[in-house]
């Protein structure tokens, strides 16, 4: 009877890991929140994850994300303080 149900939710299970999977490799937190929105919203909430941009803005040298409040970059080491 519930046989019929068992590929859906395994689908959206799978859907829902891989938003995580997608939300985390990209530099977003909340690993619970993207599993919600993956398994709530299925494809929906896995391309979210995959289209939504990391925190912060890029590095004027290297372009790479880096956070609002830092003042070095990162990756390249260099001096982000606007002067």
């Amino acid at each position: 009877m519930y046989m019929e149900f068992l590929p859906l939710v395994f689908a959206l299970v799978m859907f829902a890991v891989s938003a995580v999977v997608a939300a985390s490799t990209r530099g977003l937190g909340r690993p619970v929140l993207w599993f919600c929105l993956g398994l709530l919203f299925g494809p929906f909430g896995l391309l979210w994850g995959l289209l939504a941009r990391p925190p912060g803005r890029p590095c004027r040298y290297c372009r790479e994300h880096v956070r609002d409040w830092a003042l070095v970059c990162p990756h390249c080491t260099k001096d982000l303080a606007d002067a």
